[in-house]
């Protein structure tokens, strides 16, 4: 199985590198996309050989959610052979998800994605505007992780 992980959030913190090298070790064929705003500086972490840090967006694009994520998609695009995977693992339903749910459109691959607090909060809470697109990207996942029980028994229609 080759699994691609779309993880906004890895450049800030080693947290997600026990799980990439426990599913190396028994066997997955992983790779892990990491788009970045142009402004981020490199840094000398090992993040491990399967991860790309891709500069992709200005430090600006994320007040305009669909140009900021128009931008990462024409990127991931040219710089994965996306057919090769079998599954994207989205680490946040937006920002990730909506990359996941558009492979999934245009590529037929299933997607897992992870729902968070700030998701729920911040997306669904204050942007309404997005409300729709997550829920789509709720519904379209092939499996959905709640990383706080909190969320479990929510209904989002």
């Amino acid at each position: 199985m080759k699994v691609l992980h779309v993880n906004s959030y890895y450049s800030n913190g080693m947290f997600y590198k026990n799980l990439y090298d426990i599913q190396i070790n028994n066997g997955l064929d992983i790779d892990v996309y990491v788009p970045v705003p142009f402004s981020y500086k490199k840094t000398d972490k090992n993040m491990g050989s399967y991860t790309m840090l891709s500069h992709n967006h200005g430090k600006y694009d994320r007040l305009i959610f669909h140009l900021k994520h128009h931008r990462i998609y024409k990127d991931i695009i040219k710089k994965y052979e996306i057919g090769n995977f079998s599954l994207v693992h989205a680490h946040s339903l937006f920002s990730n998800g909506y990359i996941a749910l558009r492979l999934k459109q245009d590529y037929g691959i299933p997607y897992i994605v992870a729902v968070r607090s700030t998701d729920l909060y911040t997306f669904f809470g204050r942007m309404i505007h997005l409300r729709k697109l997550g829920v789509k990207i709720l519904r379209e996942a092939d499996r959905v992780i709640f990383l706080s029980e909190t969320w479990l028994f929510l209904d989002f229609g």
